[in-house]
């Protein structure tokens, strides 16, 4: 392995480090349990459970305060370190108290920074393209050529947070609130893995289905939640557009613009009294 950088440790570094030598002293005396006669007992599984979520706790308020690369990566691994020994000490299997290991128990990443800094990469790659592309469309005087080169980027772009929430890494078009409640914008957050999912694939699967007639009854923010729709989407907003697809990745924007035209047709066809397919 390649000597690391030196690091000078900061505040946070020691407060984590010394999180996991506590929580490694105090989770061990409470699975040795006591032999005081006046206080005895074999073990105390809630304290020791309650040392680890405190570690836990701790480190996640250690990757939320600071950068990837400009820190040493002693404490985490120490964090790391102590709880995989006591998942192990309590029966998990490797499965779980060496998730994330290889099976010469080494990182299996060598970008320093891990798949973190490598998500900030590209996620930061892809809003400056999209930037890019977005505003050579909104210049007015534009040629059709280049107009048709930033769509090509546009849709690039698409094709990669599509293809990234396949791994486990959701781009974001748009920058959204923390769950932390810290104030921070995200650019990206993990997501569960999803099947691959195209648009194209999502609309012929709708029109392999075999058409439904709807009544006219049918309000419209159920649209597309009954008849050849059912079972497409999971998620919904306020007014009833789908959000989520069947699998869990996000509808589109292309495909939410499809969608909102059939709505507005609909609409239409229910002031003039017409039934819809």
């Amino acid at each position: 392995m390649a000597d690391r950088a030196p690091y000078n440790w900061t505040i946070l570094d020691h407060e984590l480090f010394n999180s996991a030598t506590t929580c490694a002293v105090k989770s061990m005396a409470a699975l040795v349990g006591s032999n005081e006669d006046s206080k005895s007992f074999d073990l105390d599984g809630p304290a020791c459970l309650t040392e680890m979520l405190s570690l836990v706790d701790a480190g996640h308020d250690y990757i939320n305060r600071t950068k990837c690369g400009e820190h040493s990566p002693v404490p985490l691994e120490e964090a790391l370190n102590v709880l995989r020994k006591l998942l192990s000490t309590l029966g998990f299997t490797q499965a779980t108290s060496k998730a994330g290991l290889d099976s010469a128990e080494q990182p299996t990443s060598n970008v320093v920074g891990g798949e973190v800094a490598l998500a900030e990469i590209l996620s930061t790659f892809r809003e400056e393209i999209r930037s890019i592309a977005i505003r050579q469309m909104k210049i007015s005087n534009t040629s059709d050529d280049r107009k048709a080169n930033a769509t090509e980027l546009l849709k690039i772009c698409d094709d990669a947070r599509n293809a990234s929430s396949v791994a486990g890494l959701e781009l974001l078009d748009s920058k959204v609130d923390s769950a932390d409640g810290d104030n921070q914008k995200l650019k990206w957050r993990w997501c569960r893995p999803n099947q691959k999912t195209d648009d194209s694939k999502i609309m012929a699967q709708n029109k392999e289905k075999k058409p439904r007639k709807l009544s006219s009854r049918v309000p419209v923010h159920d649209l597309f939640r009954v008849g050849s729709y059912e079972g497409v989407y999971s998620e919904y907003d306020a007014i009833g557009m789908p959000t989520t697809n069947a699998d869990g990745t996000p509808v589109s924007k292309s495909a939410l613009k499809k969608l909102k035209k059939k709505r507005e047709k609909y609409e239409r066809k229910l002031e003039i009294g017409d039934s819809y397919p």
